[in-house]
């Protein structure tokens, strides 16, 4: 029993040192409760790796409801697409994970990108999130607002680490984007008071991730 405590203290005094290390890619991190405005995402065509049931497929985390999530448990490496129907900007994403629902912290999103396309094919990385949102009494609420708006028919959520504690399982109940067109001091004005504000600079630069991706013809094949 004092093992398995012990144990559990320095698991979670690692996590924390891991949050404290590791770097966030290029975004304003904000955790909030939720955004204003309409989700660009909402109820659009999503393509995924992969799903646990029916259930559970990637058309939940676009259905706006809380409730409902997109899962699947056979893959370290783990991705949603949506499908704008056309070029569409936008300069905020929102990612509801698995504290979001009422699930432990454990199972939210390690590490993961926030990519944009026009094809399907060539990917420009536009948010970089490294070991965030991993810790006792997390919302699972993660939101990322660019330094100025992009544009792009396809928007994927890359997941290159599960969650924090299983790597080949990814839990997502919720995943929006919206064009506010915030000056970044109005929109750190906006949720002032919340938790975790950091502000960081955005490059959407284009980022190669290896052949660990192989989806580069899913739209194209689909």
């Amino acid at each position: 029993m004092k093992r398995n405590l012990l144990f559990r203290r320095l698991l979670c005094l690692c996590v924390g040192l891991m949050m404290l290390l590791s770097p966030v890619g290029n975004l304003g991190l904000h955790l909030f409760a939720s955004a204003a405005g309409t989700d660009l995402a909402y109820r659009k065509t999503v393509y995924v790796n992969g799903q646990t049931n029916e259930n559970e497929s990637g058309e939940m985390a676009v259905d706006g409801n809380g409730a409902t999530k997109w899962c699947y448990t056979s893959s370290r490496v783990n991705w949603l697409i949506v499908d704008l129907g056309e070029e569409t900007a936008f300069d905020t994403w929102v990612l509801k994970s698995a504290s979001a629902g009422g699930e432990s912290w454990a199972y939210n999103p390690r590490d993961f990108h926030v990519q944009i396309s026009n094809d399907g094919n060539a990917w420009q990385t536009v948010s970089t999130v490294l070991s965030q949102g991993g810790y006792e009494g997390s919302d699972g609420i993660l939101c990322g607002k660019l330094a100025e708006s992009v544009s792009a028919r396809y928007v994927r959520l890359y997941i290159s680490y599960g969650s924090f504690f299983f790597d080949t399982q990814v839990r997502v109940y919720g995943f929006e984007l919206y064009n506010e067109d915030y000056s970044a001091d109005a929109w750190v004005e906006q949720f002032s008071g919340e938790k975790n504000i950091l502000s960081l600079e955005s490059a959407a630069a284009s980022v190669a991730l290896g052949a660990s991706l192989e989806l580069t013809s899913l739209i194209s094949a689909s």
